[in-house]
């Protein structure tokens, strides 16, 4: 050997009783089969790895797939992009590969790969991953946990993007729910199967499912809001007391009113969003913007190397949120939260529960707010078409049963003709013989055009009779209008056949509201009388 400053190598593995070792290496020594190596510094910021104190294996003990594996690594260019692929070459290599020689020593490091690991802990990652492949999930080192999610989502040891989500899946329930792993793991998990499924243009569905809870509830928010009218009033109301800093759940018109309360809220928002106007944009714009797009980077934290580039892809996850792929670079277009204009929004359901509170009579009044003086005039007018509604639901509605008329009026015939004077008897008689049928006079023949004229008029008269018949069928109430129009006194006729006069008026009113569009009687104290502005029209109708 020949004499130079020797060169230090500083670790757990060559130190005790605080004292350096040293070694000298001969200049023409091969550095082939050294297990150490001068590695290129990671780009970001690296914790040391906490070292084996145990010795490292022997040449001859370490396993050949190993060996062979740890020479695929090409250092490049030292970025975090060519770990990656170093990663899926190397992995890709082993994905077959078995063990059984457990290590259980303290490993830490972020973002592991297969060349982070000695010998010892690479035969320990490999046996602990054959026991998860064959559905035990013992617990190991963390690190372990994070390299055997990095090869699913590169594709090693799955035979799908479908099986990758499944075996994901299945890792969370039997290693993540036992209770193993660092508290972020099931974060980053649920992080990495939601870009995943994008990514692999899984359907859209499933990709929801893995998404945040709160992305998930505040991009079905954006829905409901931008388009109501499709939305039901329960489902209006939730998308409107989920967002950010509204407490209408608990507000005292929606604990006391329940349903009826929400209805009132849900119907504001309706109508301010198709009424408002301020600057050009409506009252959704105003609260919440318009879509933003943003650079996506999927899988950013994980190591992954993609293999197979699309140059275009367009997915979207959700009426609210969508992502796409132009030349290599992904984008995402939603609603950010960011731009919440959280003031204005709640400023008009603090004035809509201050005036509902008044109007339902909840009690505990609220006070008004200067600034919210401009919402003022939207809630005035739910609160009036609501007072409407009400009023005309309380009106009496009047159902007339017909199945009975027909007894009604066997009974009145009768007792009208034991009422009946000699000569209202002789007007009756001579009233049925008008509506007997005529002989038909000896036919004339005439030119065509007079003809045709006549033709034309009895068949006017044929139209006008069988309207008058099919709008009021019942001979009974015919007869009753005649008795109107003639003058006479309906209130022995009505009497007669116990047929109360309101019920009557109404039944005529409705038989004939298609030819006149109005009602044509009117009942007071019960006794009836024509509306004298539709006698004429009446007369017309009748005149046969």
């Amino acid at each position: 050997m020949k004499n130079q400053e020797p060169a230090k190598f500083a670790g757990n593995d060559r130190q005790e009783n605080n004292t350096a070792a040293y070694y000298v290496l001969d200049d023409g020594q091969s550095y082939e089969d050294s297990p150490y190596r001068d590695t290129p510094l990671p780009a970001r910021d690296t914790s040391l790895p906490l070292r084996d104190r145990s010795m490292p294996a022997r040449k001859d003990e370490i396993p050949e797939q190993i060996r062979k594996m740890r020479r695929l690594y090409e250092y490049s260019d030292g970025s975090f992009r060519q770990k990656c692929k170093n990663f899926y070459l190397q992995g890709m290599y082993m994905k077959d590969y078995e063990d059984d020689a457990p290590w259980n020593g303290r490993f830490r490091h972020y973002f592991p790969v297969y060349q982070d690991l000695g010998v010892d802990q690479l035969r320990g990652y490999f046996t602990w991953r054959t026991a998860v492949r064959r559905g035990t999930y013992p617990e190991g080192n963390t690190c372990y946990a994070y390299l055997y999610l990095y090869e699913l989502l590169n594709g090693i040891g799955s035979e799908s993007p479908e099986d990758t989500l499944s075996k994901m899946k299945a890792f969370e329930n039997g290693y993540l729910d036992a209770g193993y792993g660092d508290p972020a793991m099931r974060k980053n998990l649920h992080r990495w199967l939601l870009e995943y499924a994008v990514v692999k243009n899984l359907p859209a569905e499933e990709a929801a499912s893995f998404a945040d809870p709160a992305v998930r509830a505040w991009d079905h928010a954006m829905a409901v809001l931008q388009a109501p009218d499709g939305c039901s009033d329960e489902e209006l109301f939730e998308a409107i007391e989920s967002l950010p800093g509204n407490r209408l759940g608990s507000s005292v018109t929606v604990v006391k009113e329940g349903a009826a309360a929400k209805k009132l809220f849900a119907r504001l928002w309706r109508h301010i969003v198709s009424s408002y106007r301020e600057k050009g944009r409506d009252f959704f714009t105003e609260c919440f913007g318009k879509k933003r797009i943003y650079l996506w980077h999927p899988l950013g934290n994980a190591v992954y190397w993609e293999h197979h580039r699309q140059e275009k892809t367009d997915y979207v996850l959700n009426e609210s949120r969508r992502f796409y792929r132009r030349e290599g670079v992904w984008y995402e277009e939603s609603y950010q939260s960011l731009y919440f204009n959280k003031r204005k929004f709640n400023a008009l359901f603090h004035e809509a529960d201050r005036q509902f509170r008044d109007y339902l009579k909840t009690g505990h009044s609220l006070k008004a707010k200067p600034e919210e003086a401009w919402a003022a005039s939207f809630v005035e007018e739910i609160i009036a078409e609501d007072r409407k509604e009400k009023t005309e639901a309380a009106r009496p509605k009047i159902v007339i049963d017909f199945s009975g008329l027909e007894k009604i009026r066997q009974d009145a015939e009768i007792t009208k003709a034991s009422l009946l004077t000699e000569e209202e008897r002789a007007e009756e008689a001579k009233a049925a013989q008008a509506d007997e049928p005529q002989k038909e006079p000896p036919r004339q023949i005439l030119p065509d055009g007079v003809k045709e004229a006549e033709e034309g008029q009895q068949s006017g008269k044929d139209s006008l009779h069988g309207r008058i018949r099919e709008y009021l069928s019942d001979e009974h109430l015919v007869r009753l209008v005649h008795m109107l129009l003639s003058g006479r006194d309906a209130a022995a006729f009505l009497s007669a056949g116990r047929l109360m006069p309101t019920v009557a008026a109404d039944a005529v009113n409705e038989a004939l509201f298609d030819l006149v569009g109005d009602n044509v009687l009117e009942c007071e104290d019960d006794r009836l009388s024509l509306v004298e502005d539709y006698r004429e029209d009446l007369m017309k109708l009748f005149e046969e």
